[in-house]
C-alpha cells in the first residue's frame, strides 16, 4: 500500500520493521496479559497518546519510492530524523510552522527536475501544512503516527507472547495487522505489523524529549518559490 500525496490513513501497513537495539524497561508485569484483545489494544492506544514523544523505525513506500525512517517525534507536532529513499537520504525536521527537507541534487533531479534540484542547492526545502508533502507530514507528525498505526479495525484475539527488540509483549492479531504490546511498565505499542505484506514500524524510546534544531533562514527555500 503506498502513502498518496493527499491522505495519511493508508499508513498503517507501509512500514516494515527495522532492526533496532535493546532497550531496558521496567522489570514489572503491568497486568495487560489479563486483559482481553480489545482491552489491550485500547489501553495501549490511550497510554500512547498520553506519552509526550516516541521514536520510530521502519521502512516503506512512498510516492518518491521505497523508503526507511528513522525519526524523533515530540507530542507538540515537532520532530527530527531521517527519511532515506535509497541511495539518497533526505534530513526532516517538522515543527507547527511546516516540514522542512534537506535532499541531495541527485533526489531532487530524480523527484522533480534538473532545474529544481540546481535552484535548491545545498538548502532547507520548507513546506507549509498546506503545500507539503503528505508522506512526510504523515512519518514526521507524532498525531499523525499514533491515529495512522493504532486505529485498527476489527476483532482482536491475543495470539501469544514475544520479547521484541528485548522488550516483554504480547502478541495481538487483528484483520490487517499484528500488534506487539509491552508487558512490563506502561502497557505500550512496542511494534505493528501488516498482516498483508512484511510491513511493520517500531516504537521505543517513550517520553524522551527531542531536542529539534530549526534551520537557519539563510539555509532555507519556501516551496512556493521553487518553479
Amino acid at each position: 500500500m503506498r502513502i498518496p500525496r493527499v491522505a495519511l490513513l493508508a499508513c498503517l501497513s507501509l512500514i516494515v520493521l527495522a532492526g533496532c537495539s535493546s532497550r531496558s524497561v521496567a522489570s514489572t508485569d503491568n497486568g495487560v496479559s489479563g486483559l482481553s484483545g480489545q482491552q489491550i489494544l485500547e489501553q495501549a492506544s490511550t497510554n500512547a497518546q498520553q506519552q509526550t514523544s516516541v521514536h520510530i523505525h521502519g521502512t516503506g513506500k512512498c510516492p518518491q519510492g521505497v523508503f526507511t525512517a528513522d525519526m524523533k517525534l515530540n507530542k507538540d507536532g515537532s520532530g527530527a530524523g531521517t527519511i532515506t529513499f535509497p541511495p539518497d537520504s533526505l534530513q526532516v525536521v517538522t515543527t507547527a510552522q511546516g516540514l522542512y527537507v534537506k535532499g541531495s541534487r541527485s533526489f531532487w533531479t530524480k523527484d522533480a527536475s534538473a532545474k529544481i534540484a540546481n535552484q535548491i542547492g545545498d538548502r532547507w526545502v520548507l513546506s507549509t501544512s498546506k503545500r507539503a508533502n503528505t508522506c512526510l507530514q504523515a512519518l514526521g507528525n507524532y498525531s499523525d503516527i499514533m491515529a495512522n498505526f493504532l486505529k485498527v479495525a476489527g476483532a482482536v484475539t491475543k495470539s501469544g507472547s514475544a520479547a521484541v527488540s528485548g522488550i516483554p509483549a504480547i502478541t495481538l492479531s487483528l484483520p490487517t495487522a499484528t500488534v506487539w504490546v509491552s508487558t512490563t511498565g506502561v502497557a505500550l505499542p512496542v511494534r505493528v505489523d501488516s498482516t498483508a505484506t512484511s510491513d511493520g514500524m517500531s516504537f521505543y524510546d517513550w517520553n524522551l524529549r527531542v531536542t529539534v534544531t530549526v534551520p537557519a533562514a539563510s539555509d532555507v527555500i519556501d516551496a512556493s518559490l521553487i518553479k
